[in-house]
């Protein structure tokens, strides 16, 4: 499964989601049709996965500008084993 990610208005009172998408296989991911603005990216997770750092990044979109470099860590969270008991 991917990991998702929504973009919300930093400026709206509530927080409200404007968009959203879902991570490439490579890991990248685009958000089309964002106006110009202050945003908060915010990713969720897939399940098995945990975010290794801040899961939210501020981000401000200026005129012409294409945004790179919003990076998130993800890893995945293994299944601890139970030790075998002993009899």
């Amino acid at each position: 499964d991917a990991a998702r990610g929504d973009v919300g208005r930093d400026k709206d009172a509530d927080g409200a989601v404007v968009a959203t998408t879902k991570t490439r296989q490579d890991g990248s991911y685009r958000f089309e049709g964002v106006e110009l603005g202050r945003y908060k990216v915010r990713i969720q997770p897939a399940a098995g996965q945990q975010a290794t750092a801040s899961a939210v990044k501020d981000v401000a979109i200026t005129r012409g500008q294409n945004v790179g470099g919003v990076d998130f860590g993800l890893a995945t969270i293994l299944n601890a084993t139970t030790p075998p008991r002993r009899r």
